[in-house]
């Protein structure tokens, strides 16, 4: 006997369950394979039904087709069980079965003992069939023993029940009929199941919830009428307790994670959008010259939108609109005027020092000129003097006081001297 098992899900799509390891997969297992499968494998063919049951062989690669198994010259050895299967009858014609290296026989130990020794003993592999009349009372025990309620999905009791429950397998190969029992046991719980499961309102919020989860045509979108005939046919839906102001609040909790969800989503994608547009237009909008850039209309003309190839080729400015577009332009811009602004500042600062020390150098030239300054003294006189000097050269062009105005304060401080010596005389005469 196999440690695999075929068997149907809810849709009856055919899986295969291994009763030692409790794993099932899609794919058919190798020793399941017969002879006929395993030769149309390995020469490339399929085995096939049409309509009307009949069983017909094509070739998916050649396209060919045939009603009977074709002659293959490339042979295929019979599949070995594996260890874990039971012994086999390899060994015909009254012969033991050989032990292994160091073992002995013993005495009057026949084949059938031997194979005894290595049977498979799993409940779940020797249930013992029933018709679908004797197994509904045990199948619906089994349910009510696990604590099955409306929070349950089919698929739940698939996983756990049919792993580990030798009852679920009562009657093979039928998961409509087993799926129709779940819905009766539901129709008839108890007024003890029903007020219990109708006081375990966290239990039903949270199974709610996840049967909202695992239905992909739930969007964030998704309406409270249209949730409804999505999941109508699902047990813990039609069956629970809960009145349906507590399921369409559950319903709008879940909802309301989806919105959050999205709108995190969308944050995080316009976060990205707009760092990789800044970087975008940092490129482009600063020329060779620091001090200049492109204008909004050229760049909205030749740089953005559907007028770059090169913007429409970055997925996530699809998200961005003229308006983020037009801020991220304006923060540079008044980044780059910010900058020019600060440089400006720093040159005039320097300016003012130098200006100021240029100032107090000329002065110094004008107590220095060969000629003595007076009240009466013109520019004229004493520019011939200092044209060549470098504190006179530095001084053109300078902010603030001219050489001239410095020159005729000069000239003023002489002339108010000469004032105040003569008042000092009047007063003494």
């Amino acid at each position: 006997m196999s440690i695999w098992k075929e068997a149907k899900d809810a849709s009856g799509r055919i899986y295969y369950y291994n009763t030692l390891t409790k794993k099932s997969t899609w794919e058919k297992p190798k020793e399941l394979i017969s002879q006929e499968e395993l030769l149309l494998r390995e020469n490339g063919w399929k085995a096939a039904k049409t309509a009307d049951g009949k069983v017909y062989y094509y070739n998916p690669t050649t396209r060919e087709t045939s009603w009977t198994i074709p002659a293959f010259e490339k042979k295929v050895e019979p599949i070995a069980e594996q260890k874990h299967d039971t012994v086999s009858h390899a060994q015909v014609n009254g012969n033991r079965i050989a032990l292994t290296a160091g073992e002995k026989q013993e005495p009057g130990r026949t084949i059938n003992e031997e194979e005894s020794q290595y049977a498979n003993n799993s409940k779940l592999l020797n249930v013992r069939r029933r018709t679908k009349e004797e197994a509904e009372k045990e199948f619906i025990t089994m349910l009510k023993e696990n604590q099955v309620d409306s929070t349950w999905s089919f698929s739940r009791i698939i996983s756990e029940l049919g792993t580990r429950d030798p009852r679920y397998w009562m009657v093979d190969d039928d998961p409509l009929w087993k799926k129709e029992m779940f819905e009766k046991y539901l129709s008839n719980r108890s007024a003890d199941q029903l007020l219990k499961e109708h006081n375990e309102t966290s239990k039903f919020k949270e199974a709610f919830q996840k049967m909202l989860q695992n239905n992909s045509d739930i969007k964030y979108y998704t309406r409270w009428p249209t949730a409804k005939r999505l999941i109508a046919d699902e047990p813990i839906y039609k069956h629970s307790v809960v009145n349906e102001k507590t399921k369409r609040q559950t319903f709008q909790d879940y909802i309301d994670t989806l919105i959050d969800a999205q709108k995190e989503s969308k944050k995080k994608l316009k976060t990205q959008a707009l760092k990789e547009l800044r970087e975008y237009l940092n490129g482009i909008i600063t020329t060779s010259s620091s001090e200049t850039f492109i204008a909004w209309q050229q760049l909205l003309n030749h740089y953005v939108f559907d007028k770059s190839k090169r913007y429409m080729a970055n997925r996530h400015f699809k998200v961005l609109t003229h308006e983020d577009v037009l801020n991220e332009y304006l923060k540079i811009v008044n980044t780059i005027e910010n900058d020019l602004q600060n440089k400006l500042n720093e040159l005039r600062l320097r300016n003012y020092t130098r200006d100021r020390i240029a100032r107090d150098n000329f002065k110094n030239l004008l107590r220095e000129v060969p000629i003595k300054i007076k009240a009466n003294t013109r520019w004229s006189d004493i520019y011939p003097h200092i044209k060549s000097d470098p504190r006179f050269l530095h001084m053109l062009g300078r902010n603030g006081s001219s050489c001239l105005d410095l020159f005729l304060d000069f000239v003023d401080e002489q002339r108010m001297y000469i004032f105040a010596q003569r008042s000092i005389a009047q007063q003494t005469l």
